[in-house]
C-alpha cells in the first residue's frame, strides 16, 4: 500500500472498461513494477507492461490507453489518455506540462513520465484499457430540471467464467473541454455505494445483477450535467464468494 510519507510514490495497475458499443471478451492482462519512492522535484517513469489477446485478437495496443490515479482520501482523478497509434493525447489540466503519456506499440508497453515531482502527486497511480464488455443506450436529450436514467449493459464473461456481476460498476463522465470525473460506484454483493459530492442527492447508482445492468438515474438536472457518461467495470477489485 502507500505510504503516508510525502515522498512515496506507488502505482498499481487495474483493468477499467469504458463504454463501448463492441461485445468484447478480454484476456488481456496488464502488469507493473513494484512501488516508487521518489523526493519532490525529482523525475519518474511509470511502466504498464500488456500481454495477452481479446477474443477478437486484439493485443492492449490495439485499445486506448489511460493513467488515473488517487490521492490518499481523495476522489480518483484521471490523467491522461493515448490512442492506438499514439497520434492524439489528452491530459487533465491539473497535470500537462508536467506528464507526458507515451506508449511502445512493440512492447504492448504503456508509460507515464513525471518531471518535476510535488508531494501532491503521492498517489496510486492506475493503467487502464477500454476494452470490456458494456454496451450503452444512444445520446439522450433533455432541458434543466427534467429526469433521465441512463443504463450500462454487460454480456459476456472474463476468462475466469467471470460475468460483470462479480465486479465493482462505477459512473464517469466527462464535460466538454474538461477532465474526467467520477461520480459514482457500486459494490457488486453487498450494494454499497459511494457518491462524490457534486451530485450527492440528485443522481442514483443502481444495478441489477441477473440482467447485468447497471443504471445511473437523474433528477433535477442542471445544463452542467450535460456530458459523456462512461459506464466503468472495476476489474481489479472483485466479490469473492
Amino acid at each position: 500500500m502507500c505510504s503516508n510519507a510525502d515522498e512515496t510514490l506507488c502505482h498499481y495497475c487495474v483493468n477499467l472498461g469504458r463504454c463501448s458499443e463492441r461485445d468484447v471478451q478480454s484476456d488481456i492482462v496488464l502488469t507493473q513494477k513494484d512501488n516508487e519512492v521518489k523526493k519532490p522535484g525529482d523525475s519518474l517513469q511509470l511502466t504498464c507492461q500488456g500481454s495477452g489477446q481479446s477474443s477478437a485478437g486484439h493485443s492492449v495496443s490495439d485499445y486506448w490507453m489511460s493513467w488515473f490515479r488517487q490521492e490518499p482520501g481523495k476522489e480518483l482523478e484521471w490523467l491522461a489518455a493515448i490512442i492506438p497509434d499514439s497520434s492524439t493525447k489528452q491530459y487533465a489540466i491539473s497535470i500537462k506540462g508536467r506528464l507526458t503519456i507515451s506508449r511502445d506499440y512493440a512492447k504492448q508497453a504503456l508509460y507515464l513520465d513525471m518531471n518535476s515531482l510535488k508531494t501532491e502527486d503521492t498517489a496510486t497511480y492506475y493503467c487502464v484499457h477500454s476494452a470490456i464488455v458494456l454496451s450503452q443506450r444512444s445520446n439522450e436529450v433533455r432541458k434543466p430540471g427534467e429526469s433521465l436514467q441512463l443504463t450500462c449493459q454487460g454480456s459476456g464473461q472474463d476468462s475466469a467464467g467471470n460475468t460483470v456481476t462479480a465486479y465493482y460498476l462505477s459512473w464517469i463522465r466527462q464535460e466538454p473541454g474538461k477532465s474526467l470525473e467520477w461520480l459514482a460506484e457500486i459494490n457488486p454483493s453487498s450494494g454499497t455505494i459511494n457518491y462524490a459530492s457534486s451530485i450527492k442527492g440528485r443522481f442514483t447508482i443502481s444495478r441489477d445483477n441477473s440482467k447485468q445492468a447497471l443504471y445511473l438515474d437523474m433528477n433535477s438536472l442542471k445544463t452542467e450535467d450535460t456530458a459523456t457518461y462512461y459506464c466503468p467495470v472495476d476489474t481489479m477489485r472483485k466479490f469473492m464468494l
